[in-house]
């Protein structure tokens, strides 16, 4: 699952949030329609863990409301949407690890020679970027 989720953090087609419409808006909407149907006819039928969770009432009539819409069952769009948060969350700490696990190595740039590469930038001598 790991691997999976720690795609490119600049394509956000691979973010996890991504499936769900998490981190869309405006004009993006149909490709999270699309998306999310791709998503829903890949669901494991395999469910048969149970976990109790207490919601506020608005949230509750929030869910009750889109279960009938989406002729979904509230506990499938329970279990999606803590599916989706674990994915989201599992990569985020990944790359967090990731980025401190960089900083410890020996793959550091000085912040001298960073600040004379952006000092470089739209010069006819700018700098290759720093490694």
């Amino acid at each position: 699952m790991q691997d999976k989720a720690r795609t490119a953090p600049n394509n956000s087609l691979n973010h996890p949030a991504f499936k769900f419409g998490c981190i869309l808006g405006g004009t993006a909407a149909i490709a999270r329609v699309h998306v999310i149907v791709r998503r829903c006819v890949h669901v494991s039928t395999n469910m048969n863990e149970t976990l109790s969770i207490r919601i506020d009432p608005k949230t509750k009539r929030r869910l009750d409301a889109l279960s009938k819409r989406s002729k979904r069952s509230k506990s499938f769009l329970a279990a999606e949407a803590i599916a989706a948060y674990v994915d989201s969350e599992e990569w985020q700490l990944g790359e967090v690890q990731a980025g401190i696990a960089e900083l410890d190595s020996e793959r550091k740039i000085g912040h001298e020679k960073v600040v004379k590469w952006l000092k470089s930038w739209g010069k006819p001598s700018e700098t290759k970027t720093p490694r």
